[in-house]
């Protein structure tokens, strides 16, 4: 049988950040934590690690690495949230020197 060609999201790399007082502050979505269209394509991405000592698996600082694709789709699915919140989105993105397809982004 084929592998899925597409990364399922692996909740246990979802992390909740704390604040002081014990309230949530934030969560935290790992590259495993998301929904990768082709993510188990090893032409069209990898998991990486920087270089350099880590504490253990789940707390490793990981990216994700395009390395080629026709489209970029990655979804990810959070525990319930408070809705009279208001909530902010931050993806951390940086390109290789060469790379191409971002233009207008």
């Amino acid at each position: 049988m084929a592998r899925e060609p597409h990364q399922r999201a692996n909740y246990d790399y979802m992390e909740e950040r704390l604040q002081d007082d014990g309230s949530l502050e934030c969560f935290i979505f790992k590259p495993r934590a998301f929904y990768i269209v082709w993510g188990n394509d090893n032409r069209c991405w990898r998991i990486a690690k920087p270089i350099g000592p880590s504490t253990s698996r789940k707390n490793e600082e990981e990216f994700a690495e395009l390395l080629q694709v026709s489209w970029l789709e990655v979804t990810g699915i959070t525990p319930k949230l408070d809705s009279p919140s208001t909530y902010h989105i931050t993806f951390r993105l940086s390109l290789d020197k060469g790379a191409s397809g971002w233009t207008g982004c």
